[in-house]
């Protein structure tokens, strides 16, 4: 029996569950995938997480998966701790893995594990998915601020020692792990053109291996209604930061507003407007001036965290969905869109023009252009048949991109041919 060792940035709600933790609304997207791998008879599945619980490595089992927490004693995410390096390989000795599948280069627990792979000498057993790049990322933090706003700061900021600029810093030194990691490696699994292009520049002699990512499981279960849905809603998954472009919507709603009065921007993410003054950042600050400035108040609304459920339900109720994002690999909320049937109207960023055909599926625009944003967000508005070729186009697309089945049995074949690389 094949053994995998995978390394994900934070635990999967049955890891959560196996170490008898609350669950959390993250990693939901690989759920169904380490299933399959869990009942499956010729492969078995380790999967390691880093954790501040815990101060040694700990191992729980459940369902034919055994999870693996590794104590993260780094003081934050932009200093790298040489002691993750021996907790991997102490993780190394435990498994015996016959390969070893590191999820996304953003944090330092993939260079470690990359380095712990190098010291145990089975550098060649192990393959990094590309999720975001963080290294290029920084080019993008500050999104399209204006000038003054990328030097503005709030008092939370200032104590924290954490305003946009020294964000933008810690992403950079990231970033310079995350290159070290890929640098490092013989095998590269991705998704894009976008992804592609980066990952051969930073390391030629990686091989690249293409495989679609999968999504949550409410995400194939259910599909969008014209008919169900509330008009002139408008639904963008997150906003925490520049890089996801709220901003930009924000600039493009008045001119929406003056054609549809009843224009709504439901946001996922932290309650900016409730949220305490004293405890804002730097951004929510920007964002909370900017509907003030544009008389939005009654047009945007923050809905807090979601899980799986409360996210499909969002999507379902919208009109359209925008992804106003500085940079993207290929996200995955354009992806659940797209699946579900909802209208998309994305940034023409990084990866996303790989999942979406403009004027096809949906619209792309350039990340900047609010007036080209602000445009095809009436003309989707104006016309139901046009959000109805979109929808099906893109559901169409979507399933094909995302099919679960065929992504599983693709990433089998890419750890045959690791495991093979590695004998």
């Amino acid at each position: 029996m094949r053994t995998i060792l995978w390394l994900c940035n934070n635990p999967t709600p049955q890891a959560s569950e196996a170490f008898g933790c609350g669950t959390f609304s993250v990693g939901g997207w690989m759920v169904w995938l380490s299933e399959e791998i869990g009942r499956s008879k010729e492969n078995h599945l380790c999967l390691a997480f880093p954790s501040r619980q815990v101060s040694c490595v700990k191992k729980a089992s459940m369902n034919n998966i055994d999870y693996f927490a590794i104590p993260n004693t780094a003081k934050n995410s932009w200093t790298y701790d040489c002691d993750y390096e021996s907790r991997f390989e102490e993780l190394i000795d435990m498994t015996s893995p016959d390969v070893i599948h590191i999820w996304g280069t953003e944090y330092q627990h993939s260079l470690a594990l990359v380095n712990a792979c190098k010291k145990k000498k089975v550098l060649n057993r192990c393959v990094v998915s590309i999720q975001g790049l963080v290294s290029v990322y920084t080019k993008y933090y500050l999104g399209n601020l204006s000038e003054k706003e990328k030097k503005s700061w709030t008092l939370r900021d200032i104590v924290k020692n954490n305003t946009l600029n020294i964000q933008k810093l810690h992403f950079q030194k990231r970033g310079e792990f995350e290159t070290e990691c890929l640098k490092s490696v013989c095998h590269v699994i991705g998704r894009t053109d976008w992804d592609k292009a980066l990952t051969s520049q930073i390391n030629p002699n990686a091989e690249y291996h293409f495989n679609n990512e999968n999504l949550r499981t409410g995400f194939y279960e259910n599909k969008w209604s014209i008919n169900n849905c509330i008009p002139h809603r408008i639904f963008c998954s997150q906003a925490q930061y520049p890089i996801k472009g709220l901003d930009v919507l924000l600039k493009a709603l008045p001119e929406i507003i003056k054609w549809y009065p009843d224009t709504k921007v439901v946001v996922g993410g932290a309650k900016i407007i409730t949220g305490n003054a004293v405890k804002k950042t730097t951004y929510e600050e920007i964002l909370l001036k900017s509907i003030n400035k544009l008389h939005l108040n009654d047009h945007v609304e923050f809905v807090g965290m979601l899980d799986e459920g409360k996210m499909v339900e969002e999507y379902l109720k919208a009109n359209i969905f925008v992804c106003p994002s500085a940079i993207e690999n290929s996200p995955n909320s354009v992806g659940e869109a797209m699946l579900l049937g909802v209208p998309v109207i994305a940034s023409n960023v990084g990866g996303t023009n790989c999942l979406l055909e403009h004027n096809k599926e949906g619209f792309l625009y350039q990340a900047d252009a609010d007036y080209m944003l602000a445009f095809y967000i009436k003309k989707l508005f104006a016309s139901k048949d046009l959000a109805l070729a979109f929808s099906k186009a893109a559901r169409t697309h979507a399933s094909k991109t995302h099919n679960r089945e065929q992504n599983y049995k693709t990433l089998l074949e890419i750890y045959d041919e690791i495991e093979n690389d590695g004998k």
